[in-house]
């Protein structure tokens, strides 16, 4: 069975929740949620040892979560084909790369797809401006993430980590690649580990509860 993790991750920030707020051509397409438990979880195998300090064959699994939480920005309704299904919207009309931080972030996204099979849209693109403009704003990390999974394991994913070099994490070929100052570099992490550092949110190993499937975010939106 296959699924997508689509998210967007930050850090707790009154003054961005109340800007997206009011920006509902946003709202439209995402809901916005602050994780400052796990309540959400649903899986009882996960619950043994992330909330019950249980199974301990599974305890090396478990990570808690930054003292006030981490805010997610997700999708409400995943789609394929950035450039077909979010054409019609009008939010994602309103922008265009006129920043130097805009030109670097597409050339970067550039090199990558001729350096490796990695495939964007150009409404993916846009939304990369989005968040680089909030983090401009709000000086506060942002994390862009996308992840393909197949039967439990991760086909591809990368993330763009928004701060000032705009680092971005790639899974590939089951290899974690780190693109940082214009450079590839292999990294012994995994795409999660590596970019979550930055809200301060440590993994132990590639489990994150927050990406199974049977999360119940209705708990958390705002």
């Amino acid at each position: 069975m296959s699924w997508t993790a689509d998210n967007i991750y930050t850090i707790p920030n009154k003054d961005l929740i109340q800007e997206i707020k009011e920006n509902r051509g946003f709202l439209n397409e995402y809901g916005i949620y602050h994780i400052n438990d796990f309540r959400g979880i649903t899986s009882e195998w996960s619950k043994n040892f992330m909330i019950f300090d249980k199974n301990k064959d599974f305890r090396h699994l478990k990570h808690d979560l930054p003292e006030n939480g981490i805010l997610a920005i997700i999708p409400k309704e995943y789609k394929t084909g950035y450039d077909n299904d979010y054409s019609k919207y009008e939010f994602w009309n309103n922008f265009d790369f006129k920043t130097e931080s805009d030109k670097k972030l597409v050339t970067i996204v550039e090199k990558l797809k001729d350096e490796i099979d990695f495939e964007i849209g150009e409404n993916q693109i846009k939304i990369f401006h989005f968040l680089q403009n909030l983090y401009n704003k709000h000086n506060c990390p942002i994390i862009y993430y996308r992840s393909d999974y197949w039967g439990g394991s991760v086909e591809f994913e990368f993330s763009i980590e928004f701060n000032v070099k705009n680092i971005l994490y790639i899974h590939y070929n089951e290899k974690s690649i780190e693109f940082k100052d214009s450079k590839l570099s292999k990294s012994d992490k995994t795409v999660l580990q590596n970019s979550l550092k930055s809200i301060n949110l440590e993994l132990p190993t590639d489990f994150f509860a927050l990406h199974e499937r049977g999360f119940d975010w209705s708990k958390y939106e705002i």
